[in-house]
């Protein structure tokens, strides 16, 4: 299973870096759009019975919230700094909720944590390259977020007990 994951992200990785660094920011753009939107496929399994359906509804709706939160952004640059005020407020609340009350968790709650968790992350990467006219600073993101996730996967297997999500 390691094996599998390890080769999968070397592929993947391989295909990330070619496409950020070797096309314009706006493909960055288009291809972390590609990625939330996998990622809302994925959170969607959490949501209800999981079916094919309700994933794709979840999936749509998710877009339709990139959309209008770019929209927003376009309006006014300040929305991105009230949508990562409230992303903070939402890790904050999640941390105590995963804490006091971690099985308790119905359809509706786990979608809006799921809208909560990768809206605001898109928006912050399109942000980071929109404002720097470049996708140095997002793959330093991707990198600092895949560094923490494995590192949590191996601290994880190694002195875990109950799994996270089983």
């Amino acid at each position: 299973m390691l094996r599998q994951r390890v080769l999968t992200a070397m592929v993947l990785v391989a295909v990330l870096l070619g496409v950020m660094l070797g096309l314009p920011p706006i493909a960055t753009i288009w291809l972390v759009t590609v990625l939330v939107l996998i990622g809302a496929w994925e959170w969607a399994a959490f949501i209800g019975n999981g079916s094919a359906p309700a994933r794709a509804g979840f999936t749509v709706a998710v877009a339709a919230l990139l959309i209008g939160s770019l929209y927003l952004y376009s309006i006014s640059p300040d929305f991105v700094r009230v949508a990562m005020t409230v992303a903070m407020v939402w890790w904050v609340a999640a941390l105590l909720w995963i804490c006091l009350a971690p099985a308790n968790v119905n359809p509706v709650t786990a979608a809006v944590a799921g809208v909560l968790a990768l809206v605001p992350c898109w928006l912050a990467l399109v942000y980071i390259t929109f404002t720097t006219n470049s996708t140095y600073w997002v793959l330093f993101t991707l990198a600092l977020v895949w560094a923490a996730d494995t590192g949590a996967f191996f601290a994880g297997r190694w002195l875990g007990r109950v799994p996270l999500a089983p």
